[in-house]
């Protein structure tokens, strides 16, 4: 069995083994147990019937309808059109069983077109139907084995045995091996109940276990595509294309977009990525408001959370508002979910795909864990993007601070030695000490913002000391300047 396809159910209940190995080997066993015939019916994709056999087909028939159908392995051919006939009948009986709808794991008695009753029990598996039948048995009332016999009489001339061609001999033989049929008791009954169980049992495990391997294998690609697009030098959002086309295609849906905020703050969310929209979408996108999207629930919107039929409409409907007279919100009510994903409810983003394709007939509430898996992966990896962005911008603006306090420093220092070199000319004392003051405390504010910055590079200490070693020296030249002017008169 392999399921390559999600949502990984079976195309019909042979999935699980395309030559019937297994499924022959069980019915043989359960032929063994219950010691009347069994076989299994089941529909194919195309809308065909197929049927499983225990390993030897006739195993444990009667007389009556070995004789009838014949044996497959040309032992004794059986009357000529019999084997047609009795499959005619099977699929009628399995057909009307189907029609009905009757329940799963309950037994069914009908009489096949010769009149002899057979045990049906239906079972399906992930939607893909099947019907185990179990016979032949003679009917209990009196009337309906005088039916069986009419039956024979009048093989070849109805609708039912239409294309069978029996001699009289045929017909004598045949109605000699009547009695010969066991009546049904509900011990056997019963037991054949449980064996469907057991082996539809047998038939789910093996397809689950298809299915988990199957979605192992979407999400380890999924990873490795996410790792591929997350070096530097790749634009992110433009990279998270190729997942969300991969997505598309195993999950059979029309598009996939992300949706995010840009800050962590921000309870706007825009579209950040996406594959499959209409050009028209995305190039006049709505934008998610998750406050607005929060009043459709009354807990607000969920981490981890699948968003879909009429729920969904509401939030659609709530939450997209149009930006622009081009921007068509309405476009996402028609998509098949919506993932949530937020943090200490601040939102992380939303991933919304698109319809499901008709032949898939996706069960949103049996993958429901799986489609949140996916989506958490890419929003979370979107998450992470945003916030490193932020990381980086916030250290680039702390580093152009940095540089421009350096840069001001520079210019103080020359305004520094320009007065000190207005004062050896001789220009008025007066005017270029308050200009050295002004600038001290220049230096002094600057210097303590500088100090408080955790990313500034240089030595700490050595910028303190200098600043104070700065002051003395020019306090001091400022007293030797007064002296000198005391002692000349100035």
């Amino acid at each position: 069995m392999s399921l390559k396809i999600w949502p990984c159910k079976p195309d019909d209940y042979g999935e699980v083994d395309k030559e019937n190995r297994i499924l022959s080997f069980l019915l043989s066993g359960l032929s063994t147990v219950l010691g009347h015939p069994v076989a299994i019916l089941y529909e194919k994709k195309d809308g065909t019937i197929g049927r499983a056999d225990p390993k030897n087909p006739r195993q444990n028939y009667r007389n009556f309808c070995g004789f009838f159908r014949g044996n497959p392995n040309k032992e004794y051919c059986g009357i000529p059109g019999g084997e047609k006939a009795c499959q005619f009948s099977d699929d009628t009986l399995f057909k009307k069983i189907l029609d009905e709808n009757k329940p799963d794991l309950e037994i069914v008695k009908m009489p096949c077109s010769m009149g002899v009753i057979e045990v049906l029990c239906p079972v399906s598996v992930n939607g893909a139907r099947a019907v185990f039948f179990m016979g032949q048995f003679r009917p209990e009332k009196p009337e309906d084995v005088e039916n069986i016999k009419r039956a024979v009489k009048e093989l070849g001339n109805n609708d039912k045995t239409r294309c069978v061609t029996a001699s009289e001999s045929d017909k004598r033989q045949l109605l000699e091996f009547i009695e010969g049929l066991p009546k049904l008791i509900k011990e056997d009954e019963n037991t054949f109940l449980d064996q469907c169980r057991t082996i539809n049992k047998f038939i789910e495990h093996a397809i689950e276990r298809e299915k988990l391997a199957l979605h192992e294998e979407i999400s380890r690609v999924l990873t490795e595509k996410l790792v591929e697009i997350e070096c530097p030098d790749k634009d992110f959002f433009e990279g998270l294309k190729a997942p969300l086309q991969y997505l598309s295609e195993q999950l059979g849906c029309s598009y996939a977009a992300v949706f995010s905020a840009s800050s962590e703050k921000d309870n706007i969310l825009r579209l950040r990525s996406s594959y499959g929209l209409p050009q028209e979408v995305i190039y006049h996108p709505p934008h998610f408001n998750w406050n607005k999207g929060s009043t459709v629930f009354n807990d607000g919107l969920r981490d981890e959370s699948l968003i879909k039929g009429k729920e969904k409409e509401d939030l659609c409907e709530k939450a997209f508002h149009q930006i622009d007279l081009q921007c068509k919100p309405e476009f996402f009510k028609g998509s098949s979910c919506i993932i949530t994903s937020c943090r200490k409810e601040m939102p992380r983003g939303i991933f919304v795909f698109g319809p499901f394709s008709q032949e898939r007939k996706v069960d949103l509430d049996i993958n429901r864990r799986f489609l949140v898996g996916i989506g958490y992966r890419i929003l979370i990896r979107t998450s992470a993007h945003d916030m490193t962005q932020e990381v980086q911008k916030d250290a680039t603006a702390k580093r152009l601070a940095n540089r421009l306090t350096i840069h001001r420093i520079k210019q103080i220092f020359q305004s520094l030695k320009s007065s000190l070199d207005m004062v050896s000319l001789g220009v008025t004392f007066e005017k270029s000490r308050l200009d050295m003051i002004k600038v001290i405390d220049s230096l002094d504010e600057i210097s303590k913002r500088a100090l408080k910055s955790q990313r500034f590079e240089i030595d700490r200490s050595n910028l303190q000391l200098s600043r104070v070693r700065l002051g003395e020296v020019l306090y001091a030249s400022i007293a030797d300047q007064e002296k000198f002017a005391e002692e000349n008169g100035a």
